[in-house]
């Protein structure tokens, strides 16, 4: 099935491809990406240890997450996935700032037209946004702002969900510290 866009040419970003194609390829990317935190000594940074979870569930505010990482066991991060429906990938990361510590959408940019309203709105949510590029990868557009609104109970249950989903799982490679996980997140300023 060819896919044309605005001007009657085939879309070469995404190239006929699904939202099961796209979740994949960003999962993948997700798995092998190394998130990195600064440090004074040589090499002058860190790779934080990571959990990155494809599909959970989120009963609590009605949602299925697309992805999810817990970095460093104590940031979360949730990502929604969209071809062409913005308004509904908007409303999707706008429920889970109800527990996450950034949210983001990630759409293809040759089928998902964005109008300035909606930047605007992304963008007064502290809503993070990626282009996804089939075949090719991932890339930051808009970047994500601290969510300080959240529900800081809901957000310790979905860190053990996370945990839980995690346990006897090839999901990530690196080592995840579970010991004292919930000192540390109920030290930090929520």
């Amino acid at each position: 099935m060819e896919i044309l866009n605005a001007n009657g040419r085939q879309n070469r970003i995404t190239n006929g491809a699904t939202e099961f194609t796209m979740q994949e390829q960003i999962h993948e990317f997700l798995y092998n990406y190394e998130f990195n935190k600064e440090t004074s000594q040589y090499p002058f940074y860190k790779v934080l240890p990571k959990i990155v979870l494809r599909e959970l569930r989120i009963p609590e505010i009605n949602r299925i997450s697309d992805h999810v990482i817990l970095l460093d066991n104590k940031r979360t991060v949730n990502i929604e996935d969209k071809l062409d429906s913005i308004e509904c990938v908007i409303a999707q990361a706008k429920d889970h700032l109800q527990w996450c510590d950034y949210s983001v959408i990630c759409v293809p940019p040759d089928r998902t037209y964005i109008p300035t309203k909606y930047i605007k709105q992304i963008i007064d949510l502290g809503i993070g946004m990626f282009y996804w590029f089939n075949n090719i990868g991932v890339f930051e557009f808009i970047v994500p702002r601290y969510n300080k609104l959240k529900d800081a109970e809901l957000r310790k249950k979905i860190i053990t969900r996370i945990l839980n989903n995690a346990e006897g799982k090839n999901i990530s490679k690196y080592i995840i510290d579970k010991q004292n996980l919930f000192e540390k997140v109920a030290d930090e300023q929520i």
